[in-house]
């Protein structure tokens, strides 16, 4: 997720959150289908509630505009 998130300039950003133990093939099919690019939080396993908010986090801290100044 951060290198794609650093990659990018800060916009408006839509999240989907699987549940702990993935999205099926089909599931991420559909997903890129839909527009959606698949990025992960990395190897540890999280609860569906907590990865919305690491991942939240993550978006907020790499786009922060003194961090973008910072990778520039």
């Amino acid at each position: 997720m951060d290198s794609v998130l650093i990659a990018a300039e800060p916009q408006d950003i839509v999240l989907m959150i699987g549940p702990e133990g993935g999205h099926s093939p089909e599931e991420e099919t559909l997903a890129q289908a839909a527009g959606y690019q698949l990025v992960s939080l990395g190897a540890r396993v999280l609860r569906t509630e907590t990865a919305g908010i690491v991942a939240i986090t993550t978006v907020h801290t790499l786009w922060n505009p003194e961090m973008q100044n910072r990778l520039k």
